[in-house]
């Protein structure tokens, strides 16, 4: 079985989190937008932008030349950028589309066309949200790329089994340096205290979740839209945000 993991980007939060889980088990290639620091020989940091078709396209080719067809593919790269709907700037929303869903429907489908192997189900993780879930108010673009996301999850999940299983996971707040960037901490503790769990996730247990994911010790997961925010969604306090 191949041992080979494709994951965009990894120099963020939650992708760090995953390269450092995955590399016990498995060869890594990090398609990052900037030089990856961390560093382990299970880790090969590709620098390429992923919402440049041809330019990623090259980057696959040379993979498919180098590597073993490979496991599993895992698109966790995103960009956020929120503005009132009626500010918001045309460029600014095709940022967020071109990353957040067009990219990972790229990379699916040339991670989908290898040669299927007989008996080996491969896997496919899309990184969601929460906000492809519930509206959220500033980011038509973002809850509009990660709905289209979990709706690519499913349509693979249609389409490529039994050779490819798709999953997507829906972080809801996770403590990330994109997280603290984006909101004051006076916001994010709010968050906290107002979840169920009284809490922000961390980018280890969306970590975690992925290595079962692809350990396939339940190889009947298909198409499964999971969501991981300490039941935030629950009450729909997402939507209130």
């Amino acid at each position: 079985m191949s041992n080979v993991v494709l994951l965009t980007g990894g120099s963020g939060g939650i992708g760090r989190a995953i390269i450092e889980v995955l590399v016990r088990k498995y060869t890594v290639v990090s398609f990052d937008s900037s030089k990856n620091e961390f560093c382990h020989p299970r880790l090969n940091s590709v620098i390429v932008d992923i919402s440049r078709e041809q330019e990623l396209l090259e980057v696959l080719k040379y993979l498919r030349s180098t590597y073993e067809m490979p496991y599993a593919l895992i698109n966790n790269a995103g960009v956020s950028e929120p503005y009132p709907f009626a500010q918001t700037p045309l460029d600014t929303w095709n940022r967020q589309i071109l990353v957040n869903l067009t990219a990972p429907f790229i990379l699916s489908r040339e991670f989908a066309a290898y040669s299927p192997s007989p008996g080996f189900t491969r896997k496919i993780v899309n990184i969601a949200s929460v906000s492809g879930m519930v509206g959220m108010p500033r980011y038509a673009a973002y809850n509009c790329s990660k709905a289209g996301l979990i709706a690519l999850t499913r349509t693979l999940a249609i389409e490529l089994a039994p050779d490819i299983h798709t999953c997507a996971i829906c972080p809801g707040y996770i403590r990330t340096p994109m997280q603290v960037a984006e909101h004051s901490e006076e916001k994010l503790t709010a968050c906290a205290n107002e979840n169920p769990s009284k809490r922000l996730g961390k980018p280890s247990e969306i970590a975690e979740l992925v290595e079962f994911i692809l350990s396939g010790k339940n190889a009947y997961l298909n198409g499964s839209i999971i969501t991981v925010d300490g039941g935030e969604t629950s009450g729909g306090m997402a939507s209130k945000k």
